[in-house]
């Protein structure tokens, strides 16, 4: 489900083709957590998909399809997050 859910969350910020990568994570985070995203945080996840698309399988060669399971992968650790899961 929480997979399921991760990779709808991500079409829908990639198919923002007007915003940057930066801006994609900050809506994103406005969507989930109800705050814009912080520049430590930005960072961090920017860095993380960047990881996460070298290291998928050299067989997955489409760029699109690598991009697009990354910022799956990104927003599922979003979903996983403490802040997402418990209100203050």
């Amino acid at each position: 489900f929480v997979l399921e859910q991760s990779s709808s969350f991500a079409e829908s910020l990639l198919r923002e083709k007007n915003l940057t990568d930066e801006q994609r994570l900050d809506l994103a985070y406005k969507k989930a957590m109800g705050r814009s995203i912080t520049a430590a945080e930005t960072t961090k996840l920017l860095n993380y998909i960047k990881s996460y698309e070298t290291r998928l399988p050299a067989t997955i060669t489409d760029a699109a399809v690598r991009h697009e399971k990354a910022w799956t992968s990104a927003c599922q650790v979003i979903f996983a997050s403490n802040e997402f899961i418990y209100l203050n």
